[in-house]
């Protein structure tokens, strides 16, 4: 596959360092968002190999720039990857462009019993996730309400360990 002299000069700039790369067409447009713990090695490797799906060929032929960010970690650069493609919605991106398949684990303020739920959308503070799959976190959920039971004092929440399952039902 030959690369067009500007696009393989990018490439050979690009840092062997954790972050983000957004790959965009003729119009500037973002048509992929990847993450990599190397940049350099992620980015060449879509040029280099003979591609075994048809989805990937289609997408280096249409690329025409690449822009990237560094991070610090790879944490952070799985974080900026999510953000970027809820908020660009690239057409080859197909994992975090449904928000509703991502959970958030929930601790809540105005239930002393039951603290903690599932929601599909960041609520609060103290909203974690996002998580991929609700019925592993609907059994973590159920997993907690019976070895560490919850239950929410006047400024605090307590957390009693007990070595048998409890039930959190109000008693």
């Amino acid at each position: 596959m030959s690369i067009p002299k500007e696009l393989a000069g990018k490439i050979k700039s690009i840092p062997e360092r954790p972050g983000i790369y957004q790959m965009k067409d003729s119009q500037g447009n973002i048509i992929y968002i990847g993450k990599s713990k190397s940049l350099s090695k992620r980015v060449r490797s879509y040029f280099q190999t003979k591609a075994n799906f048809n989805k990937i060929k289609q997408m280096v032929f249409n690329i025409h720039d690449i822009d990237f960010i560094v991070t610090d970690t790879h944490l952070e650069a799985q974080l900026l990857e999510c953000c970027l493609i809820k908020k660009y919605r690239p057409i080859y991106n197909s994992q975090f462009k449904n928000h509703k398949k991502y959970v958030y684990l929930i601790i809540e303020d105005d239930n002393s019993f039951n603290p903690l739920s599932i929601s599909l959308e960041r609520k609060n503070v103290y909203s974690f996730g996002p998580y991929r799959s609700r019925n592993i976190l609907v059994n973590l959920v159920k997993l907690f309400h019976k070895i560490y039971p919850i239950k929410k004092g006047l400024y605090s929440y307590e957390f009693n360990y007990h070595p048998l399952p409890l039930s959190m039902k109000k008693e």
